[in-house]
């Protein structure tokens, strides 16, 4: 029956934190650590009913970060990292 039922997680679970800063010229700079492997950027401009898409921007790797420079300009977004 359904009474012995258990959850396992993924041995390999991960948290990965993205980091946000502007640079003095406005632009928006988000990093997140190199060494947590190959991970995807998207962005949405809704939480409530998202349509993630992935950005075109290529991360830079510099001093064990990934870093992606983004202009902060126009409607706003939320970012997300996933694995490919």
């Amino acid at each position: 029956g359904l009474d012995r039922v258990s959850l396992v997680a993924p041995a390999e679970t991960l948290v990965v934190v993205l980091r946000a800063s502007y640079l003095p010229t406005g632009q928006l700079v988000l990093e997140w650590p190199a060494s947590a492997g190959a991970f995807q950027l998207e962005a949405s401009s809704s939480l409530h009913t998202p349509d993630w898409e992935a950005l075109s921007v290529a991360p830079q790797t510099s001093q064990g970060f990934k870093r992606a420079v983004l202009n902060a300009g126009g409607p706003k977004h939320f970012y997300r990292l996933v694995k490919p």
